[in-house]
């Protein structure tokens, strides 16, 4: 877990070094609080993930639950702040999206990197 973690944070401080400069205020706000809803979602659900084994009768469940809690969370999150005002929306809701997308991909790494250690070590 805390690999993913620190690779993830790693992710998102680069997407943070290379859209900050581009942005106005109001996008800046937007990438905050993308990274924010992003970090927290993804770590919950690697969390539990990570507690399972591959294979097992919840492991699948709990990965499509995942992924249709993230899809609620861009839902949420776009009336959400839509209703705010000094938020750029359209800035907040790719790189949301985009960041989902990506820490989505790092999650069979970590979990592959972490099966290994269990039949190795």
């Amino acid at each position: 877990m805390l690999r993913y973690a620190g690779v993830s944070v790693i992710v998102v401080g680069g997407v943070l070094a290379v859209g900050w400069p581009l942005l106005n205020g109001d996008g800046r706000r937007g990438l905050l609080i993308a990274v924010c809803i992003a970090l927290v979602v993804q770590w919950g659900s690697f969390a539990g993930l990570a507690a399972l084994r591959p294979g097992s009768g919840g492991y699948l469940a709990l990965w499509v639950g995942g992924t249709l809690v993230r899809l609620a969370v861009i839902g949420a999150a776009g009336f959400t702040i839509a209703a705010m005002e000094g938020i750029d929306l359209v800035v907040a809701l790719l790189a949301l999206a985009g960041l989902f997308f990506v820490l989505l991909l790092l999650e069979p790494w970590a979990l592959r990197d972490r099966a290994d250690r269990r039949t190795n070590g």
